[in-house]
């Protein structure tokens, strides 16, 4: 059996996913000095790291975090073109271990009941052969033990690649392009949207609101064009004086006086997510 070994490893030599290097005996997908040096964010211990805040206003979330640090020619950019153009599933689940081990002692991202990996459309996955998303889910499932909802979100509109988009151009290009299949499986629990890569968060975001579709009620959107006040009988925040006095979804007892801008939002987002059951988490490789 070792000489069998032998010879595939002659003929078909296993490399490092992210170097490229011969994988020495007992390595697997990523050599130990890869791993030792991929950059990682530890952003699951961070509630206010860099890409929770550029949700904050936008989505009702939980907690947002990335992996891995992004950098052109670098070792996570690799290991996730060897996952989607080299057909290379290992380094999928790998890293989808990774972020498993990170989060699942994390305090973050405690309680979830649902992965539910960024779906490709049916046109794509059949080109590729599998939806990367899915395998970096099943390598968080791997390590937390929780499991995948995956036919529940699906994408409905077959877009085009978001590479080399502009900001503008990639919202444009993923907006109301997800539905629900299985409504109520969603309901009131606490899911985990994985997708590969994040640099907008158009596509997570899309995401996100086609899983709050079925609970209109329970969705919190802010939009800071104008100051807010506060109503003196009820407390409530309103951004007109046309709407004092409405109890409704997107308000949360705030200050009386005008705020900068990010400390408004800030402290008003903490609010609402202390008093959120419904939690909704995002999360990506880098």
């Amino acid at each position: 059996m070792k000489i069998l070994n032998h010879l595939i490893n002659l003929f078909y030599p296993q490399v490092c996913a992210a170097c490229g290097s011969l994988l020495m005996k007992g390595e697997e997908t990523v050599c130990l000095s890869c791993r030792y040096l991929l950059p990682k964010t530890h952003y699951e211990n961070n509630a206010e790291n860099p890409l929770a805040q550029s949700f904050w206003g936008q989505v009702n979330f939980h907690a947002v975090t990335s992996e891995f640090f992004f950098s052109k020619t670098g070792k996570v950019q690799h290991l996730l073109h060897q996952l989607k153009y080299q057909g290379n599933r290992d380094a999928g689940f790998f890293l989808g271990q990774q972020i498993g081990e990170s989060i699942k002692n994390a305090e973050l991202f405690q309680g979830i009941d649902y992965l539910v990996p960024i779906p490709l459309h049916p046109k794509k996955e059949h080109i590729r052969g599998y939806n990367q998303s899915y395998v970096i889910a099943q390598g968080i499932e791997d390590k937390t033990r929780i499991p995948i909802a995956k036919d529940c979100l699906y994408r409905k509109v077959f877009t085009s690649t978001q590479t080399k988009k502009s900001r503008e151009e990639r919202w444009d290009n993923v907006k109301e392009i997800f539905d629900i299949n299985n409504h109520q499986k969603l309901i009131g629990k606490h899911i985990l949207l994985i997708d590969d890569v994040l640099t907008t968060g158009a596509t997570l975001l899309a995401a996100e609101r086609a899983a709050l579709a079925p609970l209109p009620s329970q969705q919190f959107y802010y939009r800071m064009r104008r100051p807010f006040r506060q109503c003196a009988k009820c407390e409530i925040l309103a951004d007109s004086p046309r709407r004092f006095c409405q109890k409704r979804p997107g308000f949360a007892p705030g200050p009386s006086t005008y705020e900068k801008r990010e400390d408004f939002l800030r402290k008003t987002w903490k609010s609402i997510l202390k008093c959120e059951n419904n939690r909704h988490i995002m999360t990506n490789c880098m």
